[in-house]
């Protein structure tokens, strides 16, 4: 049976990896021909080289959209108004409904000259990318019968009639969407209206990665000495990851342990629209020394294996991290925020440490008691450690698809 994975996005990020899983999972399975067509673009590009480079069934298809001009743009460091002004001929051109007509026609020919059995899209939020949604209808005309629709954040308000039109066809033309957390589940069933039976849960799977270079190695790039602590959180540089909250807890652990303070180090690893207002306030606040941001790494791995501690503080939009999850395969201390999914990763006080988005000031104490309890961390990263092997171990959570993809053929 031949599935056709189709994704739309600007970056190559954490949903993306959930593509790489089920792809390199089920290319040696088979009963399945695989095949990934996505959206290109630069930084997209890159995570494909990196990820799927031994994927030899891969179509770019040049799909119009603004996802990655405005994300540029975002993280030029320009200033707002300038980029304001810089995007809104863009949206302008989009409300016409040219870039929807053009997606529609350009993959109702590529799907109808594909012809899989499923159309798996990938869809970062929901509305999210409108390619996405635009997909469905060109599939339903391309004769594809059978649609898997993954959702990996959590589902906006319909705003309009329009909004409730679409959605009404796509909900009556996809067999199953698919969701990593409760919440989102949830929440695609009441803002969006969709046939609860519809929906489904299937966690997200990250594989057990091998670290490439061990801590000295990874310290030594960034001249980092050994008996710091290391703090890693990585993530898209955006307002909601929450890393500007973060880095306001460092600035309190200087007011209530100034000796911890001395003695850490927080990497950021990754990019985003954020950097710029970022690293001005580690200039303000005088925090050079204590914290560096690498920009985008492929090697991420390597960094949270080199970790002390890891910290992922989301304040909202999210579904199920799989850096998380990645932390939890390397028996990883966490700290994270009650955000969606991630209480369904971490047990608070068992496998790590959960506190409320934007507590700045519980986030500088967690930081500090395992900071000073390196017996705490060891039982926290051992029991994560345990709970991934569980319940989100690549094997458990592809025998799911696997299933699901039975059940459609």
């Amino acid at each position: 049976k031949k599935i056709l994975y189709y994704s739309d996005c600007f970056i190559f990020g954490g949903c993306e990896i959930l593509l790489v899983n089920l792809i390199n999972s089920l290319s040696s399975n088979s009963q399945f021909e695989i095949r990934f067509a996505y959206a290109y673009n630069e930084l997209y590009q890159a995570g494909v080289e990196k990820y799927l480079k031994y994927c030899y069934s891969l179509d770019t298809l040049c799909v119009l959209g603004n996802d990655n001009l405005f994300y540029r743009l975002d993280s030029s460091g320009i200033n707002k108004l300038v980029v304001f002004f810089c995007k809104l001929p863009f949206i302008l051109i989009r409300k016409t409904g040219i870039y929807s007509f053009y997606n529609f026609i350009r993959l109702w020919f590529y799907f109808r000259k594909i012809n899989p059995d499923i159309l798996h899209i990938n869809n970062g939020g929901y509305p999210g990318a409108r390619s996405c949604l635009v997909a469905v209808f060109s599939a339903k005309m391309a004769g594809i019968r059978k649609i898997v629709f993954n959702v990996n954040n959590i589902a906006q308000n319909q705003k309009n009639v329009l909004e409730r039109a679409v959605d009404k066809y796509i909900n009556n033309n996809v067999d199953y969407f698919v969701t990593a957390s409760a919440l989102a589940q949830n929440k695609l069933v009441a803002c969006r209206r969709f046939c609860a039976d519809k929906v489904l849960q299937i966690f997200n799977a990250a594989p057990q990665d091998k670290p490439t270079k061990v801590r000295s190695e990874m310290l030594d790039e960034f001249n980092i000495t050994e008996e710091k602590f290391v703090i890693v959180t990585v993530a898209l540089l955006t307002g909601r990851k929450g890393q500007l909250y973060l880095l306001q807890a460092i600035v309190g652990i200087r007011e209530i342990a100034p000796a911890v303070f001395k003695n850490i180090v927080l990497i950021l690893v990754g990019d985003g629209e954020d950097r710029v207002k970022l690293e001005r306030y580690i200039s303000d606040k005088n925090l050079s020394k204590q914290i560096l941001i690498t920009g985008y790494r492929n090697d991420y791995c390597n960094f949270i294996s080199a970790a002390d501690l890891f910290v992922l503080p989301s304040i909202s939009n999210e579904d199920m991290p799989l850096v998380i999850l990645t932390a939890m395969s390397l028996g990883k201390a966490i700290i994270s925020t009650k955000v969606a999914g991630i209480t369904e990763e971490i047990r608070d006080g068992v496998d790590g440490v959960l506190v409320e988005p934007k507590d700045v000031a519980l986030l500088a104490s967690s930081i500090v008691n395992l900071y000073n309890s390196k017996e705490l961390r060891e039982q926290y990263g051992l029991s994560s450690r345990n709970r991934y092997l569980d319940l989100f171990s690549l094997d458990i959570i592809m025998s799911q698809y696997c299933k699901l993809y039975m059940q459609l053929v």
